[in-house]
């Protein structure tokens, strides 16, 4: 229910705060919806691609565990290793620099050996020409669209594991 209700105060914000709201086409809206309900069902019901999806899961827990064993080898407690002093709570100091950033740049050197090796471009290649198919928009709003869809599903799978 959280997320049906996320979805409806999203279109209607995005609605209410229009400057032209009759140019608004709710045949495109119901038609991403449907595809966005359509791919839930595929992700998650479909065996192989849930493994698969489960697999790069790992995969990117396995860089963020090894990220943070390399941090806390470099930085010692600043990485979260162990605190030299006693303290109140059973927690170590979160220290953003030494913590996050490294995953981080991790990340980036991923996604830029990804680019480099072409393999996100052919990604994002084929996310946009089935944006275009599906929504008739331009290339440039279909490539940042699929882009931005692919880094966001990675910086989602990378956050849940961090989470982990």
């Amino acid at each position: 229910m959280q997320a049906i209700l996320g979805i409806v105060l999203l279109l209607g914000s995005c609605w209410a705060f229009s400057e032209n709201r009759t140019a608004v086409s709710w045949r495109f809206v119901a038609i991403g919806l449907l595809i966005q309900f359509l791919l839930v069902l595929i992700l998650l019901r479909v065996p192989w691609i849930t493994d698969f999806l489960l697999g790069l899961n790992y995969f990117v827990s396995a860089i963020e565990q090894a990220t943070r064993a390399g941090t806390e080898f470099l930085f010692g407690y600043l990485g979260g290793g162990v605190f030299p002093v006693d303290l109140n709570s059973n927690t170590t100091p979160y220290l953003f620099a030494f913590r996050v950033l490294p995953q981080v740049i991790v990340f980036s050197v991923i996604v830029a050996l990804l680019w480099h090796w072409k393999v996100l471009p052919s990604i994002v290649r084929l996310l946009s020409k089935g944006l275009q198919k599906t929504f008739k928009i331009s290339g440039s709003v279909a490539t940042a669209g699929a882009a931005s869809l692919f880094l966001g599903i990675c910086l989602l799978y990378t956050s849940d594991a961090a989470d982990e």
